[in-house]
């Protein structure tokens, strides 16, 4: 399942980046919040979902969610504080709890907790 939706990720950031990278000879229109959609965020993007694939083959899918929502919650501006850790590990707490528990699907354990 991990690796499913790591692929899902990587898919949808290709096709995103397939879209800034066709986009890129139109006008840049800055948003709101400052977000120019171009393709470094995107590869941004692309990279925590990398992260997640290595993470759950290495560490686990409870450290692998952990770490990718981190990740993320890092690069998209959130300061690295305790308020953030604690996010991410009740988010990976949640998923966990809610694929493990609730819907009884095996997650992977990772190479270095013996999977």
């Amino acid at each position: 399942m991990p690796q499913a939706l790591g692929i899902v990720l990587l898919i949808v950031a290709l096709a995103i980046a397939a879209r800034a990278w066709l986009a890129r000879a139109a006008p840049v229109v800055e948003t709101e919040t400052g977000d120019d959609g171009r393709l470094p965020r995107v590869l941004g993007l692309l990279a925590c979902a990398g992260l997640y694939i290595f993470a759950a083959w290495l560490a686990g899918y409870i450290v692998a969610t952990f770490i990718a929502i981190l990740a993320v919650s890092v690069y998209e501006g959130a300061p690295l504080n305790v308020r953030t850790l604690g996010v991410a590990a009740v988010g990976a707490a949640l998923f966990w709890l809610l694929f493990v528990k609730l819907l009884n699907v095996a997650q992977p354990v990772g190479l270095l907790f013996g999977g």
